[in-house]
């Protein structure tokens, strides 16, 4: 009984023994890790102290240097004194933040949106409503030296009568645009080619005509033609040239030659004759008679003539004068005047001109002679003759002189010839080539053409007009003010008007100075023009592609240093010519290495030192639990070896009772 207690005692210290041995290796082996431990604190300890950050040096907004951490932010933030830069990854697309990215596809690729989106805006004061440009417009375009004639009362105020500031605002950013270039040059084009087609054909048309007159005269000058022109009846000219236009034959029959104006037909006496006058005692002066005298009566030209039958020669005129009162003159006299009067308003005077015919000069003053009635016998007719002339030459000279005027006319207006009706083989391509000109202008209502427009037409064909854009709009601006506003412009030319006004407005006011403005700056302390330049340079580099870095990376400084460093990510900037040009970072001035690093070696020693004392408190731990350990260990050995020593002898003294029995 004893000795099996004894056994099982034994068998309890073995074991103990052997944990005692599990736990001092368990110790043993968190002392090892304690070491690690240490090292590891040692090593960030040492790094800390050897440890170089990437620094970047830029200004903010006010001009400020600064130091901060090298990041994608402090990299691309903007400021109008720093150099603008950008990160590119290995696809070539620019890195830009969430934000920018946002602002990017909210301005759906337009400049003007993204700008805009950044606060900044092009505008200028020069539209401001308080500048009342419609008013100094209209007065200033209203001088007479913009009308077209005393019966023009607009000139080319008309232009701006229905425009606001607002709408001169449209118009002149509309007439920035190629578009209206595009219909201007169109227009120009159309209009040099019908004019230089024009003059063409009016030449071919004026050498038909001397052609003409040579094929049945056999002149060969202008005053061999007009010679034998002036001799032909005027019907039959017009039937030969019918392609003489109205205004011609207008001036034909006024036409003004050295001074003297032919303005009327000379008129048998016949055709003015209202009776005649028998006196037989008292002449038409009052004064007395010796013998009967006739006179034939005839008034013309609101006076009335006497004419002796005698002689054939006008005796007496008479006149009304302002005043109601009827006067008597005595031709025959050297001088008349008025013997009611003292203003002598009129003098008539007898003058002897050529041998065919004796005239009677009437003058307003000295100064200021007016023929105003002529008397004369046609020396082939032999018939008496009155003119309302200012002419001293006979009809057929009068003529000649007036022709030879008249073809130098023609050489230079081309307006006197109906080139439709003329005899040229290329009418109808001018005819083509002028329609399409008008058809650029106006949007004729259906069915119609200009030719509906005669009087329009013949306004607007004047090569005169055609070259002086102004006058041009103003004939066709009157006609349609009197025509309910037919034809209508196209949409094209009226581009061209809205044009021409602007450069009006732009003569008389200048241009209008546009600036940027940034709407963020409330108390405009930036710059608004480098803000623009800055941000119209990233939306230009964002359109060749872009990335979209996440916030965190963006502020990163340790994600930078990474990516530069394992060739992730390359650097650009921006040149003087606002090109994105590739540089190394390690390149750029302003990325700096930052060695004083104390305050992250002050916390790395403070790590250490905490590391340190937490090792070396477990490590006492360890070594009083391996103490304790021990202690155990070698009380359990010597109870062992008393227990084992009971033992053995239990067994001898067995032994030995086995053997005396």
């Amino acid at each position: 009984m004893g000795m099996a207690a004894s056994q099982a005692r034994l068998l309890t210290i073995t074991a103990r023994l052997a944990d005692n041995e599990l736990r001092s290796q368990t110790i043993n082996n968190a002392k090892m890790r304690l070491a690690t431990e240490s090292a590891q604190a040692s090593d960030d300890y040492v790094t800390a102290l050897n440890n170089a950050r990437l620094m970047f040096k830029n200004m903010d907004l006010t001009g400020t240097s600064q130091s901060q951490l090298l990041t994608f932010n402090s990299l691309s933030s903007y400021s109008p004194y720093n150099t603008q830069y950008g990160l590119v990854n290995s696809a070539g697309l620019l890195l830009v933040n969430e934000s920018e990215a946002k602002i990017f596809e909210k301005s759906g690729n337009n400049l003007e949106k993204f700008l805009e989106n950044h606060g900044l805006k092009w505008d200028t004061t020069y539209f401001n409503e308080d500048k009342n440009l419609k008013s100094r417009l209209e007065s200033y375009y209203m001088d007479d030296s913009f009308k077209l004639d005393e019966n023009d009362t607009e000139g080319l105020s008309f232009l701006f009568s229905d425009k606001d500031t607002s709408a001169l605002k449209t118009l002149y950013e509309t007439y920035l645009s190629k578009d209206v270039s595009i219909e201007r040059a169109n227009f120009s084009t159309a209009n040099t080619e019908y004019l230089s087609l024009k003059t063409s054909l009016y030449s071919q048309a004026v050498q038909s005509i001397i052609e003409h007159i040579q094929g049945y005269t056999g002149a060969t000058t202008y005053s061999e033609m007009a010679n034998v022109l002036g001799q032909k009846d005027e019907n039959t000219l017009k039937n030969d040239l019918n392609y003489l236009s109205d205004d011609f034959w207008e001036i034909h029959n006024n036409l003004t030659v050295s001074g003297k104006e032919y303005t009327q037909a000379p008129k048998e006496l016949s055709e003015f004759s209202s009776g005649s006058v028998e006196l037989t005692t008292t002449d038409i002066d009052g004064t007395a008679l010796t013998s009967k005298v006739k006179y034939d009566k005839y008034t013309f030209g609101g006076a009335t003539f006497y004419i002796d039958q005698a002689t054939n020669n006008v005796k007496y005129i008479t006149i009304a004068k302002d005043d109601d009162k009827t006067y008597y003159y005595n031709t025959s006299s050297t001088s008349i005047t008025f013997t009611e009067s003292t203003s002598a308003d009129y003098k008539y005077y007898k003058v002897t001109g050529s041998s065919q015919f004796s005239e009677l000069s009437i003058k307003s003053s000295a100064d200021n002679p007016e023929t105003k009635y002529k008397k004369g016998v046609d020396s082939t007719t032999g018939k008496t003759l009155i003119y309302n002339s200012k002419i001293y030459a006979d009809e057929t000279s009068a003529k000649a002189a007036k022709w030879e005027e008249l073809l130098s006319l023609i050489m230079s207006n081309p307006d006197m010839i109906e080139l439709e009706k003329a005899p040229i083989s290329s009418a109808s391509t001018y005819i083509n080539t002028r329609d399409a000109f008008y058809n650029q202008v106006f949007a004729f209502e259906e069915g119609k053409t200009i030719d509906d427009y005669s009087d329009l037409k013949d306004i607007i064909d004047n090569v005169a007009i055609l070259n002086d854009f102004g006058a041009f709009i103003q004939y066709i601006h009157e006609y349609q003010t009197a025509n309910d506003g037919q034809p209508a412009f196209t949409s094209s030319f009226q581009n061209i008007i809205d044009a021409f006004t602007v450069e009006l407005m732009l003569d008389e006011l200048g241009e209008p100075k546009y600036a940027w403005v940034d709407t963020q700056d409330s108390l405009n302390e930036g710059n608004a023009d480098a803000k623009a330049q800055w941000y119209e340079n990233l939306f230009n580099r964002m359109r060749k592609g872009y990335a979209v870095l996440e916030d965190g990376l963006a502020s990163s400084p340790e994600w930078i240093e990474h990516a530069f460093e394992s060739g992730i990510v390359t650097m650009e900037q921006v040149d003087k010519s606002y090109n994105w040009l590739s540089i190394d970072y390690k390149c750029c001035a302003n990325i700096t290495e930052d060695t004083d690093n104390s305050a992250a070696v002050a916390i790395a020693e403070a790590k250490y030192n905490r590391a340190m004392n937490d090792i070396k408190r477990k490590d006492n731990m360890f070594d009083m639990e391996l103490k304790n350990i021990d202690t155990e260990h070698n009380a359990l050995q010597t109870e062992y070896d008393v227990i084992k020593g009971v033992i053995a002898k239990n067994i001898e003294r067995t032994m030995k009772f086995d053997q005396s029995a």
